[in-house]
């Protein structure tokens, strides 16, 4: 079990780690952003810091704190906000690309049509609600403090990068990141 602890704590790591690159690799909603070579490797990088955080929240906060009913809470909106985050990812990973090629003028309006419109910025707040209400949970049972600074003021950029430019959603990238980094290193 601590080797399986070990090897989930480099994960998350490098979760972290990809999650920083796809932010800061990501170009711009536009149809010519969209259409850029770099577009599909940086979703895949971003898919796969999901897929790793995603089991990760639960190996963190289990490994030496207690649960709670607040820390559950946390959890489960924490799992549905990335599993939301991971469906958008997947979609703008799939989906995007095609369209590029054979229906630009639908993304000619960007990605706030249809049930896109309220499903992203809901995606968005759920993430960082869930970061703030998972960190006071870990917070109160004794988890690095700085560490949890970061990382939840961190979620703030991800959870709301839509609306902000990319110089501020990528440094809250990195603080996610570094938080994320201190957590796993316990």
């Amino acid at each position: 079990m601590d080797r399986f602890l070990q090897f989930y704590r480099w994960a998350i790591m490098a979760a972290g780690v990809l999650l920083v690159l796809g932010f800061a690799l990501h170009p711009p909603l536009t149809v010519t952003g969209m259409g850029e070579a770099i577009w599909v490797p940086d979703h895949v990088m971003i898919l796969i810091s999901l897929v790793l955080l995603i089991p990760g929240y639960a190996i963190l906060g289990l490994d030496g704190v207690q649960p709670t009913a607040l820390g559950l809470a946390g959890l489960s909106l924490a799992y549905l906000a990335m599993c939301s985050f991971l469906g958008v990812v997947y979609f703008e990973l799939m989906i995007i690309p095609t369209l590029v090629h054979e229906a630009p003028a639908v993304l000619s309006q960007g990605l706030r049509v249809g049930p896109l419109a309220w499903f992203l910025p809901v995606t968005g707040v759920t993430f960082v609600v869930a970061h703030f209400v998972l960190g006071v949970a870990w917070w109160r049972g004794g988890m690095s403090r700085p560490a949890l600074l970061m990382w939840m003021v961190g979620s703030i950029g991800i959870g709301l990068k839509p609306i902000l430019p990319p110089a501020v959603y990528i440094s809250c990238a990195v603080a996610f990141a570094l938080g994320l980094i201190q957590l796993s290193r316990r």
